[in-house]
């Protein structure tokens, strides 16, 4: 038996109608899922941004509401909700996804897993050293805060011993 819940097959229909909507009706469609996203966001309701995730969260915007949903999951300490939501964010080479990095560096670390947040830390000195990833901060100047001992202790978690092995 094949089928598919009741959100999977919006979510297409509504991909659907997207994908094939001309200039006029796709600008149309934005506006509404804006003004949902907007709905959403300023409900400060989890419920809501789920809501609004599951049926448009693959859509522009998506993301944004992701962060936010994020953010609310930290303070309320369901830090796992909040790891799973910004990996799904992270990819790419957005300024979303910049954030989203960030945010999850961030979150490894206070979480006490600093080993896992350095390669986040990477992606930050790397492809993110000079955006603006998070308080006005570029990706170099988070890493920077996140691993004040620099670089060095980024590059050494690969550091394989070398030279004479002795076994007993």
């Amino acid at each position: 038996n094949h089928s598919i819940g009741r959100e999977q097959r919006v979510k297409a229909k509504l991909q659907s109608l997207y994908d094939r909507a001309d200039g006029e009706r796709r600008r149309a469609f934005d506006e509404q899922i804006a003004a949902r996203r907007a709905k959403a966001a300023d409900s400060g309701d989890p419920g809501a941004f789920g809501r609004y995730l599951e049926y448009f969260g693959h859509l522009p915007g998506g993301d944004e509401l992701r962060l936010a949903l994020a953010e609310l999951a930290r303070k309320q300490g369901n830090l796992l909700e909040a790891e799973n939501l910004l990996r799904i964010a992270s990819p790419g080479d957005t300024e979303t996804a910049g954030r989203a990095t960030a945010q999850l560096a961030r979150l490894l670390v206070e979480a006490g897993r600093p080993r896992e947040a350095l390669v986040y830390a990477d992606r930050l000195i790397g492809e993110f050293a000079e955006r603006k990833v998070a308080d006005d901060k570029t990706g170099r100047q988070a890493a920077t805060e996140l691993f004040p001992a620099g670089r060095e202790a980024i590059e050494r978690r690969h550091v394989w011993p070398s030279g004479k092995v002795d076994v007993v």
